[in-house]
């Protein structure tokens, strides 16, 4: 179920690092052909944009991306949800808002001394719900997709089907005995 691309398509990775789009097939149900802008704190070969979001807004006019995509990026942020509302800016309607963050129980997610914000489950709900100060009407996305993501081990005892069934369940009992790696969030912009 690949959607469908447009010639002109623009996605943005978000925190590209050394390669853009390195982790692209997590997301397999989008198609990621189109003009591909990275976006760093740091000049790779591979960014095209520095730009340090804890200091400003994202460089780029209004509804400019089809898809923002950002793997391992927002946990370094010191204020995440300006940044997330500028996405919301420059993604066009419909466009979609991919995102991938170590989850708060992974024994990694503090390891970096980088990494200053934690997500779990509910993290994202403001976006969604619109239960938030600083979140306006408009600003609203539609939750596509949301997981929680385990290690291969865990898998095969079906701990990641038992935490994406009963999301409350395992935040209040078991979060801190069956560690997972990362949260997994897909985002589509409604207005």
């Amino acid at each position: 179920m690949l959607k469908e691309i447009h010639p002109k398509r623009r996605i943005l990775d978000m925190g590209c690092g050394e390669k853009k789009l390195a982790h692209k097939k997590r997301f397999p149900n989008y198609n990621f052909m189109g003009e591909v802008v990275g976006l760093d704190l740091n000049k790779t070969e591979q960014t095209d944009v520095v730009c340090d979001l804890n200091k400003g807004k994202i460089p780029f006019k209004d509804n400019y991306f089809d898809i923002v995509y950002t793997h391992h990026c927002l946990e370094h942020l010191e204020n995440p949800v300006e940044v997330l509302l500028d996405v919301h800016r420059i993604l066009k309607k419909g466009g979609y808002f991919l995102i991938r963050v170590p989850h708060v129980s992974y024994i990694g997610s503090m390891a970096d001394l980088t990494h200053i914000r934690l997500f779990g489950y509910s993290s994202l709900n403001f976006l969604t719900q619109g239960d938030h100060a600083q979140l306006k009407n408009k600003e609203r996305f539609k939750l596509i997709k949301r997981k929680i993501i385990f290690g291969r081990f865990y898998r095969s005892l079906g701990i990641e089907y038992f935490a994406n069934h009963f999301p409350n369940i395992y935040n209040c009992f078991f979060e801190g005995i069956f560690t997972a790696r990362e949260m997994h969030f897909e985002l589509k912009k409604c207005l």
